[in-house]
């Protein structure tokens, strides 16, 4: 209300006169329940956080619209709105019933959070839908307020976000930055303080720098890699020490110093293998292969190698792909590592076109992954890598489309003008000189 005292007073009555005489205990659990979602959300995700479902929660949501707490459902509309008064109406009740709050709010934790989480895992960035992209936007919304607030909830909060399986790194592969800085500011402190030497790896340096990374704002990136140094100075942690040397590593691909980056990278695949740590050597494997393709592409100007200059560093990238899928099999793969594994088709695709090998094997080998590739930027560069394949084999038009998808969606993510060094720097390369040339 406006803080007129006598206003306060009506709002507080009409509030108490609804939830006591109006409201049924479902109709309760199910408008404080929508409490907890910032955005819009499924029937059936307000259910499960209400413990209301079927037809008692379809009368519910229906009470609920008729008298405004909900906006009303168009035909075929299966997603919840609420109007603002719902939201200010549960802040009130809350602090009357603390017990109901708490009672939402673990099964809140106990499913909708960790499941939203789990899609957006699994779902490849082109089958994304925008509910999922809601679901997330709610779950970032709740696990900041815990965090910022401090509350009973917030190492879980942490965990959520930073974790080795957090929606931090959902957002990252999405290229959604700005929820990750926001939630960096409020855990630096933390992170200052922190004993777990994985979380600082997995939150800190496996999310937060590359964030800033990618941002281009090195002067941050740096100061979050020093913090997990000066952490482990305390710790002695071997792998947050290999972590670090992988986030060196990163942070030199930006400044181009690639003999740099490699060197990081092999420090980092020692200490992972006197610790036998399986995932991170299949990991540092992937960006070894990576590093020796953009090292090959670097000096060549032409789209095909045909004086055999760069295979060398061509047989170097393959023999550490190679090294990785001999692991592959060694145990469990994670989504993480399965995400690398995807993209070593699209690597030999590169490798082919690079040697002068068949467009046709490249190409497959290329649109094969295209579809199950989880890093929107990722599939945004491979897009450029077909145009030039689609160029070379005379197909312009589908080049032409293909170079647009690209350039369209680096555009969309904010990394259209993004220098890193990579593996794709090469048809970029070839691409803007053919521009030039007239002959694109």
């Amino acid at each position: 209300t406006s803080g007129n005292a006598e206003a306060d007073h009506v709002y507080n009555l009409i509030i108490d006169y609804t939830w006591k005489e109006i409201l049924s205990n479902d109709e309760k659990a199910v408008l404080m329940a929508k409490a907890f979602f910032i955005h819009s959300v499924s029937e059936t995700d307000l259910g499960q956080v209400a413990g209301v479902n079927n037809k008692r929660l379809h009368s519910a949501i229906k009470t609920l619209a008729s008298i405004s707490f909900f906006e009303p459902q168009k035909p075929g509309q299966q997603r919840i709105q609420t109007h603002a008064l719902a939201q200010e109406f549960a802040k009130r009740v809350f602090i009357d019933y603390p017990d109901l709050k708490k009672e939402i709010e673990e099964r809140w934790w106990a499913g909708y959070g960790s499941e939203v989480i789990r899609k957006g895992r699994q779902t490849p960035y082109k089958s994304l839908q925008p509910e999922l992209k809601i679901d997330v936007a709610n779950v970032l919304e709740h696990l900041e307020h815990h965090i910022h607030k401090r509350s009973s909830f917030y190492r879980q909060a942490l965990l959520l976000f930073g974790g080795r399986e957090g929606l931090g790194h959902i957002l990252l592969s999405w290229s959604q930055y700005d929820g990750i800085l926001r939630v960096a500011e409020s855990i630096k402190e933390l992170i200052a303080k922190e004993e777990n030497g994985e979380l600082i790896e997995s939150c800190c340096l496996k999310l937060i720098v590359p964030a800033f990374i990618l941002l281009g704002r090195i002067d941050e990136a740096e100061r979050w890699i020093g913090l997990a140094v000066e952490q482990n100075a305390r710790l002695h942690d071997r792998c947050l020490e290999a972590a670090i040397e992988m986030a060196h590593g990163y942070l030199y691909s930006y400044h181009g110093y690639l003999l740099a980056q490699e060197q990081a990278y092999q420090k980092a695949l020692a200490i992972f293998q006197e610790l036998g740590n399986v995932m991170n050597i299949f990991m540092v494997y992937e960006k070894l292969g990576s590093l020796y393709i953009c090292l090959a592409g670097q000096g060549l100007e032409e789209a095909i190698d045909t004086s055999g200059k760069i295979k060398t560093k061509l047989e170097k990238a393959e023999y550490y792909f190679e090294q990785a899928a001999k692991l592959k099999n060694k145990e469990t793969i994670d989504q993480d590592t399965y995400n690398f594994y995807c993209r070593f088709s699209g690597h030999r695709g590169i490798i082919t076109r690079l040697r002068g090998g068949s467009l046709d094997k490249a190409r497959d080998l290329i649109q094969n992954i295209i579809g199950q590739l989880h890093w929107s930027s990722t599939v945004a560069y491979f897009y450029r890598e077909l145009a030039l394949i689609e160029h070379l084999a005379g197909n312009k038009d589908l080049a032409h489309s293909y170079e647009k998808k690209g350039t369209a969606l680096l555009r969309q993510l904010g990394l259209l003008h993004f220098k890193k060094n990579s593996i794709f720097n090469h048809s970029r390369k070839v691409i803007d000189r053919m521009k030039q040339e007239g002959t694109w």
